[in-house]
């Protein structure tokens, strides 16, 4: 049972076991999230069409009606009716519905702190405004311009690459913006860290260029070219006939478009190149929303300042170790510290002893 005991201590103090310990933070040593705005409604149906897409899928496919050497359809991202991707979705998307969107800090904040924005195109809502820099201190005020609603995303920045759909990081907490309303939205972030301390995070360079980099690795294998929704570079700018993909047509529909549409919560390469042991979950609290006199909504954000932060730390220590062997023997072996002192003397006392009837058998002799 003692040398049971003891590797057992032992294991404890090589792996140590753990426990979650939780604590708060100022909200400033975080990271500021993304705040990412879609109107609903953008898809310009008619003109979807007319450029031979019956859905907005079957753009992300490639799949038009259109027909290549009057047998088979084509395979295309625009190239079949002599456009870029981009100027593909100028076209598939009403783009002033996007741009109506304003947004500043409210009346009572007197600091001035630039706000960075950009236009992306992410596969499940169309055409967003992502804020990617603001103030977290202070309250966020959004103003929609439009007849129709918005919503309003809350996610963590390190999983959005802006050249790949990444649909996870959208599954934050969503906030609807109506026309006409006023809503006032408060926000809560929670983080659950799991690194080891000798882990690096991954940047959002590096989580990008990760994901780049294996996306265009996939591909290029199979079919020599990568969707321009997918990537930035080495695009399929042609049509292609309907046998293009090949026996690799289930596996690209199941791993590049199936997660756009039908919201599977995960999407290959993204626990490969992100790290996976920290998660920000963003509990949103929506006050009741009121009539507005003018024609636009808004939507008031305000981040809680404490963090409640979850981390796993090691429940073994040395000292510990020390306890558990002490104990061990005591209850064992019937040794203690006055023991163990005891038989040191009894040792050194025996081979003193030792010496001197040596001494006293060689002077007789």
């Amino acid at each position: 049972m003692f040398c049971f005991q003891l590797r057992t201590a032992t294991t404890n103090l090589i792996n140590p076991p753990t426990v979650d310990s939780t604590y708060e933070r100022n909200i400033t040593e975080e990271d500021i999230p993304l705040i990412t705005i879609c109107p609903t409604n953008q898809t310009n149906v008619a003109r979807l069409k007319e450029l031979k897409y019956f859905k907005v899928v079957n753009l992300l496919e490639g799949g038009t009606t259109s027909s290549c050497n009057d047998t088979t359809y084509c395979k295309s991202w625009g190239a079949h009716a002599n456009l870029t991707f981009d100027e593909l979705l100028n076209q598939a998307f009403d783009y002033e519905k996007v741009s109506a969107v304003t947004y500043g800090y409210s009346y009572d904040d007197i600091e001035n702190v630039d706000i960075e924005e950009k236009l992306v195109f992410i596969p499940k809502y169309g055409i967003c405004q992502e804020i990617s820099k603001f103030n977290i201190s202070r309250k966020l005020q959004v103003n929609y311009h439009n007849p129709s609603e918005a919503r309003v995303l809350i996610t963590n920045q390190i999983y959005r690459s802006y050249f790949m759909p990444d649909i996870t990081s959208h599954f934050g907490s969503k906030i609807f913006m109506k026309p006409n309303k006023e809503n006032y939205v408060s926000v809560k972030i929670q983080v659950k860290s799991y690194c080891n301390s000798n882990e690096k995070p991954m940047t959002k360079d590096e989580y990008k260029a990760c994901v780049d980099e294996k996306i265009q690795n996939d591909l290029m294998q199979h079919i020599q070219c990568v969707p321009p929704w997918l990537s930035e570079t080495n695009q399929c700018k042609k049509t292609y006939s309907k046998l293009f993909y090949g026996t690799f047509k289930d596996k690209f529909y199941q791993t590049y478009t199936e997660p756009v549409s039908y919201l599977l919560n995960n999407i290959k390469f993204e626990d490969e190149c992100r790290q996976s042991c920290k998660e920000t979950t963003y509990i949103v609290n929506e006050g009741e929303a009121a009539d507005l006199p003018y024609n636009f909504g808004s939507t008031f954000l305000a981040f809680n300042q404490k963090v409640v932060v979850t981390e796993k730390v090691d429940n073994y220590s040395l000292f510990q170790y020390i306890i558990d062997v002490g104990s061990s023997l005591g209850l064992w072996l019937g040794l203690s510290v006055l023991g163990l002192h005891n038989l040191i003397v009894m040792a050194v006392q025996f081979i003193e002893n030792s010496f001197i009837i040596k001494r006293i058998k060689s002077v007789t002799t």
